[in-house]
């Protein structure tokens, strides 16, 4: 059953007067005007996991002491809406003491309450109420989730998140002994009452899906191959490669059941529901007839944080098989059941079909950003390399930025690099070769060594999600000892140089093999056994 919080609107036990008006014997009786006087006024905030919140309270009266002991009787408690029809509302009690000592241990799920004082005068029964604020927060709702591999291969999850002013690193928020080979982490967010909330861990055999509040746990129905109806005959268990559109801090969440995912050999657009998410065949074909399935690059490129209605699906992808840019044959998910191939124009500054060049041109790495354009790198069998740019907001005439040959004598081993990010901040890149981090600007051809890490870098990513900044990226070392040093750092513009700033607060030790990284920001669900 969902929660909703909302505040009560609670007619206060407030002291009409300071005397009674006797019928009986027409004589006038004092009563005990009382007043109660919090420690913070503000309000309180407390984080999951044992944050403690201590507030005192002060009660005084014109007709006995303060705080007298004998006189009053003290009731903390919050409510909560339970039905947003009929308001029906239930009383959730905390605290029988004036000194109200509370630790925040899951009683309260996550979420904004109206904490109420309710103080009895025993000798007359009158009741009076103070409110203020009480803020449950969790730790594991918003952050950095840091997938890893132990060293004997089983998944161990943890999660870089703030606490009050302080970011910290919690460790083994998930682990498993059962989920080997980690490869990556898949998170869309909620909608407004946090349906099709998604976290996907996938690894080497399946896709896993888990609890994304402020807990993380292995959900029953757990798989993607439930939720795909196809009679093609495709590779399972279901692997989540890619799932779009992703969240974009421009946006917010984009929680739908209007998405699409991207497994190890299929394409799928738009759920057969409007209200559940469950798919029919894929749609990486060449006809509406065809059974045979081409190999789809890993990415969905798309605009990132845009909403994938019932009426607009802008994403384009990739034919491995062909070496070609496709869209799907209509710009309407529930429409769309096959694809084409993108047509260049006589302007356009590079082809969609890569086979016609020559030398086998290939795709080597596609990235979405943040300013709506998408980034590809390929080479060919004469060990030359480009670069391409391009807006996917349209399944047929995408627009183009730009296209070139890295120039290997500037970019330093360029042809040996095994990550690569672009920055949507002026025309920037960078790439890994061994220790090495390097930046090259594909306009001004400019290239330099920006670090030498010492160990071998494993990822590399711009940091796409958390942030609207368009140069921010993360990249993690390791020496193959089973730890890896987790950090990040901006390409800042600058005309005449590619300059490199690290973020000294953002170096963690992880104690494992860094996998991948995912920004979650969630809401917390009440019973997230109904979500997959």
């Amino acid at each position: 059953m969902k929660n909703y919080i909302y505040p009560c609107l609670l007619a206060a036990a407030a002291s009409l007067a300071s005397c009674v008006d006797d019928k009986g014997s027409y004589t006038l009786s004092p009563i005990n005007e009382v007043e109660i006087t919090l420690s913070n006024k503000d309000g309180y905030v407390a984080y999951l996991a044992g944050d403690p919140v201590h507030i005192s309270a002060d009660v005084t009266g014109t007709m006995a002491e303060t705080n007298e002991p004998s006189r009053y009787a003290y009731h903390w408690y919050v409510k909560i809406i339970t039905n947003l029809s009929s308001m029906a509302s239930e009383t959730i009690d905390l605290s029988e003491e004036r000194e109200f000592d509370y630790v925040a241990d899951g009683s309260l799920l996550p979420g904004s309450y109206t904490l109420y004082l309710e103080v009895t005068d025993l000798e007359t029964g009158l009741k009076t109420i103070q409110r203020s604020s009480l803020a449950v927060l969790s730790q594991m709702t918003t952050g950095y989730l840091v997938l890893g591999e132990n060293t004997d291969g089983t998944v161990k999850m943890d999660m870089i998140t703030t606490m009050e002013e302080d970011t910290i690193l919690l460790e083994d928020v998930f682990t498993d002994p059962n989920i080997r080979e980690p490869e990556s982490l898949v998170f869309i967010g909620q909608t407004r009452y946090g349906e099709y909330q998604n976290l996907w861990l996938t690894a080497a055999d399946q896709s896993y899906s888990l609890t994304n509040g402020s807990y993380f746990e292995l959900l029953e129905d757990n798989t993607l191959d439930s939720k795909m109806l196809t009679t093609f005959d495709v590779k399972r268990p279901m692997r989540v490669i890619d799932m779009f559109p992703r969240y974009d801090a421009s946006y917010g969440c984009r929680g739908d059941s209007k998405r699409g995912y991207i497994t190890d050999d299929a394409i799928y657009v738009t759920s057969m529901m409007s209200n559940d998410q469950i798919f029919g065949n894929p749609i990486n074909r060449y006809s509406n007839t065809s059974t045979e399935l081409f190999t789809p690059y890993r990415l969905a490129f798309v605009v990132n944080g845009a909403y994938m209605s019932s009426l607009f699906l802008n994403a384009i992808f990739y034919d491995m098989d062909s070496q070609a840019f496709v869209g799907p044959n209509s710009n309407s998910p529930t429409s769309a059941t096959y694809c084409r191939k993108l047509q260049a124009s006589a302007s356009a500054a590079f082809e969609w079909d890569q086979s016609k060049y020559p030398d086998n041109r290939r795709l080597v790495f596609g990235q979405n950003g943040n300013a709506g354009y998408s980034y590809v790198v390929l080479t060919d069998d004469q060990n030359k390399w480009y670069a391409y740019s391009f807006k996917p907001s349209s399944t047929t005439s995408p627009s183009q930025w730009f296209s070139t040959e890295i120039d290997q004598s500037v970019a330093t081993d360029f042809a040996q690099a095994s990550h690569y990010a672009f920055s949507d901040d002026e025309t920037e890149m960078v790439y890994a070769v061994g220790s090495k981090l390097y930046g090259y600007d594909l306009e001004r051809n400019i290239g330099r060594l920006l670090k030498d890490y010492g160990s071998e870098i494993i990822l590399l990513d711009r940091d796409a999600e958390s942030t609207t900044a368009r140069n921010k990226f993360y990249i993690a070392v390791s020496a193959g000892d089973g730890k890896s040093t987790l950090s990040w750092f901006t390409i800042p513009s600058d005309p005449n140089d590619i300059p490199f700033e690290e973020d000294e607060d953002m170096v963690w030790e992880i104690n494992s093999t860094v996998k991948g990284i995912q920004w979650k920001s969630a809401g917390d669900l009440a019973d997230e056994s109904g979500y997959y």
